[in-house]
Formats: C-alpha cells, sequence, structure tokens
C-alpha cells in the first residue's frame, strides 16, 4: 500500500472513530498539514459521511464564493465598459480575487463529489458569464 493510501484509510479511520466529527475535520487538516477542503475530499472519496451540519456549511461557503465571483465579476465588467487607465489595476485585481474564488469553489466542488451533471451545469453558469 502506497504511504499516500495510508495516511488516506488513516485519516478516515480517525474520521469515523472521532466522538465529534466535525472537530475532527480540523484537527485532521492541522496533523495532516492540509486543507479542511482537503480533508473533506478524501473522506468524501472514500466513501465516508460527512454530518448534515458540515455539508450545510460547505453549500453556505459555496454559496458565499459564486455571490463574491458574481460580485466580483460585475465590478470588473462595469470597470471595463467605464475604462480608464486608474482601474487598469483595480480591473488585475479583481482578475485575481475572481481566480481565487473559483479555486475555492472548484475545491469545495470536488470535496462535495458533485455529480457531472452539477460541473456541467458550472460550466454553463462560466459560458453564461462571459
Amino acid at each position: 500500500m502506497a504511504a499516500g493510501e495510508a495516511v488516506k484509510n488513516d485519516i478516515c479511520r480517525q474520521y469515523r472513530e472521532a466522538k465529534y466529527p466535525e472537530r475532527q475535520i480540523n484537527i485532521l487538516a492541522e496533523l495532516n498539514n492540509m486543507s479542511k477542503v482537503k480533508v473533506i475530499g478524501i473522506l468524501t472519496g472514500n466513501g465516508e459521511k460527512l454530518t448534515g451540519r458540515t455539508i450545510k456549511q460547505l453549500n453556505k461557503k459555496m454559496e458565499t464564493l459564486k455571490k463574491k465571483i458574481a460580485a466580483a465579476e460585475e465590478e470588473y465588467r462595469e470597470n471595463a465598459r467605464n475604462a480608464d487607465y486608474d482601474k487598469y489595476s483595480r480591473l488585475d485585481r479583481l482578475d485575481e480575487e475572481i481566480a481565487k474564488y473559483e479555486r475555492q469553489y472548484k475545491e469545495l466542488e470536488e470535496a462535495l463529489g458533485r455529480g457531472r451533471k452539477e460541473r456541467e451545469e458550472g460550466r454553463l453558469w462560466q459560458q453564461d458569464l462571459q
């Protein structure tokens, strides 16, 4: 068994045995020097069931990220319409901000093991914005 698989199996075992699974996710992330989203991805990828509260929190975070992406893109479009040399640096910062939120959203989506249909809808949503 590869070391990576051993770590994943150990994470799953510790999560299953935890008295407080939600807290265990944070502990496992710190112990293994990885993000909570990565730990959640390992858990869901290995068939572990997340608590309803954890799923609700992740879905809420995803909705917040969607709103942040939409707001940043709207500001980007507004600044682009009123193109002014002063705003170019702001456009660059907004572009970086949008990319950061999109990466976080995709990580959450992957961690939750979203279905192919939802990924397709996400692509359509992306096309609508362009």
